[in-house]
């Protein structure tokens, strides 16, 4: 495989879109606390709604950049995983330490400690915020197996193995305990595999704007019969489970309105970038996006505080809003931190290679 000059350069566009997901994550967070208006809280988090599955779809989007690229391994996405573990159980103890100051202080405690240290070896405590985590862990783990069917079977393969693990969530569902369960969410992950694999075809062309008016027409659609609907629908039995907007279990209807969703964006976003990228906001909320791990583990991290914050003074609306602002001020300022680290380290990787002796 012939790999061009520019493949292994990072796309910014990817780090935007993975940012996005950041904001509306951190944003939906926080504004979920009883202190801000719900008014408030429901006209921010419903243009985010597909941050999740954005972030988990984006995952398998750099995996399949990744393969295409040449410089994916079984052994790299399984020390990823184990990373993730890791990263779970260290959130895990600061949220066990948290809990136990909310109890001896007799405030609301916003997430339960777990049962035994067994529970949370194997997954089955899985804390508020910080449960996406896990479903990450089982799909690095499982991303080898993906890719070696894409190998041999290619998407088709693919896409039926993904259709038979969805199939096997009432017999067998893996991380059942959290909000994300394995057999749903690797739909998205699998979709964003496929995207990276063939994401270097797909962004060269042209978005017209009449693809993109269509698009935007159907979202609006299924957004309308949403709401009509219900938040989370109403109709649950027969044919009327198929348009409940629920995400556990997923259904059809909340798939086909997030991944509508997702389409606008990325069309929107592919269309404008070379105006997009030239200003300081996309910019901005690309870095988070390069940094994505470290700066949700930090979102996680002050949400929890900043919500024991406004527990303790009693923090009311619009006050509340600085909480708001200054979270995502934090966020900003740690992922140009992280840029300014990693761009040092680069810096000294290549004086110590210029150094080094050259041996014929």
């Amino acid at each position: 495989m012939t790999v061009h000059p520019t493949a292994r350069s990072r796309d910014e566009r990817i780090d935007f879109w993975r940012g996005l997901c950041i904001v509306g994550m951190a944003s939906w967070h926080l504004l979920t606390h009883q202190s801000f208006p719900q008014t408030l809280a429901f006209s921010v988090i419903q243009p985010f709604n597909f941050v999740a599955e954005g972030f988990v779809l984006l995952a398998g989007t750099a995996v399949g950049l990744q393969f295409v690229n040449g410089t994916l391994s079984a052994g790299r996405l399984l020390r990823r995983a184990g990373e993730m573990l890791l990263v779970n159980y260290g959130l895990i103890g600061f949220v066990v330490v948290l809990s136990s100051i909310e109890v001896h202080s007799g405030l609301p405690v916003q997430a339960r400690p777990p049962g035994s240290i067994w529970d949370v070896l194997v997954l089955h405590y899985q804390p508020y915020l910080a449960d996406v985590l896990t479903v990450f862990v089982f799909l690095f783990a499982t991303a080898p197996v993906f890719t070696m069917v894409y190998e041999r079977w290619a998407a088709s393969g693919l896409v039926l193995l993904s259709a038979g693990l969805f199939a096997t969530a009432h017999l067998f569902p893996l991380n059942s305990q959290g909000a994300f369960v394995y057999n749903s969410w690797q739909i998205f992950f699998v979709a964003g595999f496929l995207l990276g694999v063939h994401y270097r075809a797909l962004v060269e062309r042209k978005v017209s704007a009449g693809l993109l008016v269509s698009v935007l027409l159907l979202f609006v659609g299924i957004a309308a019969f949403r709401f009509v609907a219900g938040q989370d629908g109403a109709a649950t039995d027969g044919w009327g489970a198929l348009y409940v907007f629920s995400r556990k279990p997923l259904t059809i209807a909340r798939v086909t309105y997030i991944g509508l969703q997702l389409l606008v964006i990325g069309l929107f976003t592919l269309r404008w970038w070379p105006w997009l990228a030239r200003t300081l906001a996309v910019r901005s909320i690309a870095s988070l996006g390069r940094f994505s791990l470290h700066v949700f583990v930090a979102s996680v991290i002050l949400d929890y505080l900043l919500k024991l914050v406004l527990d303790l003074h009693a923090i009311v609306f619009p006050a509340n809003l600085l909480l708001w602002a200054g979270e995502l001020a934090v966020l900003f300022v740690l992922s140009r931190a992280l840029m300014w680290r990693h761009e040092k380290l680069a810096d000294v990787r290549l004086r110590s290679r210029l150094a080094a002796p050259h041996h014929t």
